[in-house]
């Protein structure tokens, strides 16, 4: 899988044509697993962040996925190496794309997705009629 597709869901057939600047950062990470033909999730850990910290926002195909973190000030570290910074995540959506449900569970956040199809663009079965 190139660095390019898995930033791209629904667009399976689309990944080799696709040359546009992405957000190559790795922070935070995420999997993009594909469940069914037409259903999608991803997962994104989060751990440190509650669902008050985080924003899913979907505007023009683009899923946005968003953290604010406050450092805490008043901290002595002997050691910090648990980043609490804050992100902000892009995902190129297919237009047929749509959000079924998010939930935050034991450090994911877990986005369904799913690929709905229109009536006019399924396959339709023609009755071959006997003479």
């Amino acid at each position: 899988m190139n660095d390019l597709s898995k930033m791209f869901i629904g667009f399976d057939r689309m990944f080799d044509q696709m040359f546009m600047n992405v957000n190559k950062t790795t922070y935070p990470p995420y999997n993009v697993e594909k469940i069914e033909d037409n259903e999608y999730k991803l997962s994104m850990a989060v751990a440190g962040f509650s669902s008050e910290d985080l924003t899913v926002t979907i505007e023009k195909n683009t899923l946005s996925i968003c953290a604010t973190k406050q450092e805490k000030s008043n901290c002595d570290y002997t050691w910090k190496g648990i980043a609490n910074r804050s992100f902000r995540k892009d995902f190129c959506l297919a237009s047929n794309m749509e959000v079924k449900n998010a939930k935050l569970k034991d450090g994911l956040l877990e986005i369904d997705l799913e690929k709905v199809i229109p009536e006019e663009d399924k396959e339709k079965i023609i009755t071959i009629s006997k003479e």
